[in-house]
């Protein structure tokens, strides 16, 4: 099993639009076997997908065709346990104090993993911001789970 997130900056999408497409996706990525989630903030998304190899790089090649955003960043990793398998697609957009935490940090972590990438020290550097990435992830998933908007201070810190 695979699991992928990625980065990308709303071209054209509004939100109803975008409200209607999470429903649609919902019932593919079902029938894919692929489940994830959804954060989106002033036209940047963060998607995680997880699910068979096949289903999640097929997905990601039809989104990164998508013109109505453009995909910047994705990171990819082996996974052997699903971290949202209840959620075929689930759109978080920042309404609870949570999310909005947990959104800033995970985009703060993206952001420093793709600048890493491109550095002379990537070697070092992007691996440490990699791991934090997927971190954040599992922190996002650990408090979708508890559904807590006051979720203890120390659940924030990766």
């Amino acid at each position: 099993m695979k699991s992928l997130i990625y980065l990308s900056h709303n071209n054209s999408m509004m939100q109803d639009e975008l409200s209607f497409l999470v429903d649609r996706f919902k019932i593919k990525n079902k029938s894919y076997g692929i489940t994830g989630c959804l954060l989106e903030r002033h036209g940047i998304f963060i998607q995680y997908l997880e699910g068979p190899v096949a289903s999640v790089d097929c997905l990601i090649n039809h989104i990164k065709q998508d013109k109505r955003h453009s995909v910047q960043f994705t990171l990819e990793q082996k996974v052997k346990k699903r971290r949202f398998p209840e959620w075929s697609m689930q759109l978080l957009n920042t309404g609870t104090q949570v999310e909005e935490v947990l959104y800033s940090k995970l985009l703060k972590r993206l952001v420093k993993a793709k600048r890493s990438y491109r550095s002379r020290w990537r070697f070092v550097f992007h691996s440490f911001c990699v791991k934090k990435v997927w971190k954040a992830i599992d922190t996002l998933a650990a408090v979708t789970v508890l559904d807590d908007v006051t979720a203890p201070k120390d659940t924030f810190r990766y």
